[in-house]
């Protein structure tokens, strides 16, 4: 009963004090309080950045392409916010996926943009097999209007955001724009791509992407390598000469020569529309997403997944052309250099708000007694 009288009389000292210091007491209790929102709010806020850019990763152990910046292979390749470094053969794609350690690979080709919009849209080709694996974990792609992914060769599947901003919907067509929006670099090519769906919000890159069949990619004019650029690639990624390049690709040398003299008389200045396939000599890709092979028990899955991701990177390492990393973990190295130091500083400032706060505190208390 006591202990109750002390507590009651307690409170009723307390709040007379607040009373009689209206203003001083909560002057103390808003500096506290915003001493404690800001922290949770720097937390939050890293969280949700983190969130982000580790979900733009996709579930994917590793992403190839040619040789240069780690960072700036995923930047471009997964976040599409940076150009590509260089393009992968096609010959090595082809090679590379039948690795008995590889479950998936994922080819993509871009460097063209949508025409409406302010900036663009990346134009991403790829293949259906690219909507069958989750964009996060756990969370599988969704056509929330239209039919179907990637089925014939001008078909495209847009983001959320890209039907939200240009006014898309399923039965739409687009054209590409190869060089960006700059109209003094740009070209507009001539093929019509059709929207068989769109997706859901997903959170991530994919938002702000149009996907179209990798088939429809390489029948785009222009889209195919000049021949002495091809051969030159080929010989500098894998370190053979001319000679042997050109043995090893005269079926699409004769094609190649076959085809310019099937259009060689046609009249100069004349429209001339065509859609032709590609050789293998002329194709390539941006890059490549890995899904590594994992075994069917649960204990040993995402271990033996690293186990192959690191073999990968080490003998790409080793090699001449390609280059494989991480994601996530080039994700979190970017996340720690830019803004690991921020949160840093933040958490500080924020402790030393509510070390001021608390001094606050004590010297009205003082003050009061």
């Amino acid at each position: 009963m006591n202990l109750f009288a002390n507590f009651l009389s307690i409170v009723s000292i307390s709040s007379k004090g607040i009373r009689y210091r209206l203003l001083t007491s909560a002057l103390t209790m808003l500096s506290v309080a915003l001493g404690v929102a800001m922290m949770i709010a720097v937390i939050l806020v890293y969280s949700m950045v983190n969130t982000m850019f580790t979900q733009g990763a996709g579930t994917y152990q590793l992403v190839v392409g040619p040789k240069g910046s780690g960072i700036d292979l995923v930047l471009s390749s997964i976040y599409r916010i940076r150009p590509p470094i260089e393009n992968v053969p096609w010959r090595f794609y082809q090679e590379f996926k039948e690795d008995p350690r590889i479950e998936a690979c994922i080819p993509i080709a871009f460097g063209d943009y949508t025409q409406d919009s302010d900036g663009g849209f990346p134009v991403v080709g790829t293949i259906p097999q690219f909507f069958k694996y989750d964009y996060a974990q756990d969370e599988p792609f969704v056509i929330g209007e239209g039919e179907t992914f990637l089925r014939g060769s001008f078909d495209a599947v847009i983001g959320s955001q890209v039907a939200r901003v240009n006014g898309w919907s399923a039965g739409s067509q687009f054209q590409m724009v190869h060089g960006g929006t700059d109209p003094t670099v740009s070209h507009v090519h001539d093929e019509l791509f059709t929207v068989q769906g769109v997706l859901r919000p997903t959170g991530t890159p994919n938002d702000r992407t149009v996907f179209i069949h990798l088939d429809g990619f390489f029948a785009v004019s222009g889209h195919e390598k000049p021949i002495d650029e091809a051969i030159s690639r080929i010989m500098k990624w894998y370190g053979e000469t001319e000679e042997e390049v050109r043995a090893l690709y005269a079926d699409d040398l004769a094609a190649i020569a076959d085809d310019a003299a099937a259009h060689a008389n046609e009249v100069p200045g004349e429209h001339h529309h065509h859609h032709h396939a590609q050789t293998d000599l002329q194709k390539e890709v941006t890059a490549l997403l890995v899904r590594t092979r994992a075994s069917e028990d649960p204990y040993v899955l995402e271990t033996q997944r690293a186990t192959y991701s690191m073999q990968i990177i080490a003998e790409m390492k080793e090699g001449i052309g390609a280059l494989a990393v991480n994601p996530h973990l080039e994700v979190r190295n970017l996340m720690d250099s830019l803004f690991g130091n921020i949160r840093l500083a933040m958490l500080v400032l924020t402790f030393l708000i509510i070390v001021v706060s608390g001094i606050g505190i004590f010297v009205s208390i003082y003050n009061s007694m």
